[in-house]
Formats: structure tokens, C-alpha cells, sequence
């Protein structure tokens, strides 16, 4: 993402960064599933893959979601 303001007068910064705006950043995410049969899927992902810290508000300040890795077992019940 390239960088951004989050306010109507484009003027608030991120402390410690004296242009006003959220600084630009990229974040890698991954995903994986797999079909097991006809009614089984196990799936894995990662989001933020390299644990990017990056902004996404001003006032407060609020920074992005960590690394978060998930999986599981999706089981289709039914026809």
C-alpha cells in the first residue's frame, strides 16, 4: 500500500514520522487447502508471513495485525 491519510485535512502523522499520513508498507500473506476425499478439506494459511509492523490510524495510533497462522479441517455435512 502506498501512503495513505486517514483524516479529512490530510494533515495528522504517525508519532516519531514528521510526513503527515500512514507510511506505505506490503505484507506477504499465504494459503494452502486441500481436498481429502469428496467431503473433507483441510486447509492452511499465514497473514502477514514476515511480522510487518505497519500503521493503519492516526489518532490513535493503531498498528496492523501480527503474524497469524490458522488451519483446520472444513467437513461437508449434507448433499
Amino acid at each position: 500500500m502506498s501512503r495513505q491519510f486517514d483524516d479529512d485535512l490530510n494533515t495528522r502523522a504517525v508519532p516519531g514520522i514528521s510526513t503527515p499520513g500512514l507510511p506505505a508498507y506490503g505484507v506477504m500473506s499465504f494459503a494452502l487447502s486441500r481436498d481429502i476425499g469428496s467431503r473433507i478439506n483441510v486447509f492452511f494459511g499465514v497473514q502477514n508471513m514476515f511480522d510487518q509492523e505497519y500503521f493503519v490510524g492516526t489518532l490513535p495510533t493503531t498498528v496492523g495485525a501480527p503474524r497469524m497462522v490458522s488451519g483446520g479441517v472444513r467437513v461437508k455435512v449434507g448433499r
